[in-house]
């Protein structure tokens, strides 16, 4: 399939470019043919149960807080504390994104979008930071495999300013639920292309199908022949 040698190009790219990461996305494309990041509510509450249930996890992080300032030029602020803790960190960088190749799946609804992308870090003058174009607020927890793959599972909710946005999340409910799953571990490119991206999809698509009727195998999501 077209759209198996796209990705498996876009994998090889990953290899040879340590600086690039690696992830995967699950979402929509809407009848506009545009892919949006995200899944409703209930199917987010089934994702989070079923990676919450298993035991095996290298390292799980405790849930968390992050606010994204976004800027002209791909530039990025982001404040991040655990839930309930004074003690933030803070980072300001640039991420483009590199490639990206959209992938169906049969059953489902749902799409997913392999990409490669460059997050660089950079300054920000004092004076730029009330020029936000947009404020986007998480609640995240990551799961990260013994191999050295990582889901992350987020709620947002997003604003154009901070205020706005710290109003949302006391009265509405989060603007999206996000399903995340990227490389951690430069030593998952000793794989294969082609074992990097089934095994991507298929980590993907059992959380996704989980709750279909009589089939809880995600080799049926996944046509490569």
């Amino acid at each position: 399939m077209e759209w198996l040698t796209q990705a498996q190009k876009l994998v090889d790219t990953a290899r040879s470019r340590p600086e690039l990461e690696l992830e995967m996305r699950l979402g929509a494309v809407k009848r506009n043919k545009r892919f949006e990041a995200g899944v409703d509510a209930e199917k987010w509450d089934t994702i989070v149960e079923a990676l919450t249930e298993y035991d095996d996890w290298k390292n799980v992080t405790p849930w968390r807080m992050r606010y994204d300032l976004m800027f002209a030029n791909s530039v990025r602020v982001s404040v991040e504390s655990a839930l309930g803790d004074i003690t933030t960190t803070t980072t300001t960088t640039r991420k483009t994104r590199v490639k990206v190749v959209d992938i169906p799946i049969e059953q489902s609804q749902w799409s997913l979008r392999l990409a490669t992308s460059v997050e660089q870090p950079v300054q920000l003058e004092g004076h730029e930071v009330a020029s936000a174009s947009l404020v986007r607020a998480k609640q995240m927890r990551s799961f990260e495999t013994q191999s050295g793959v990582r889901f992350d599972v987020s709620r947002v909710w997003n604003a154009s300013t901070l205020s706005k946005v710290n109003t949302l999340i006391e009265t509405s409910a989060p603007t999206a639920f996000e399903v995340e799953l990227e490389i951690v571990n430069r030593n998952y490119f000793e794989h294969t292309n082609v074992y990097i991206v089934k095994s991507m999809l298929m980590k993907m698509c059992d959380l996704v199908l989980s709750d279909i009727p009589n089939d809880n195998s995600a080799k049926a999501a996944i046509k490569t022949d």
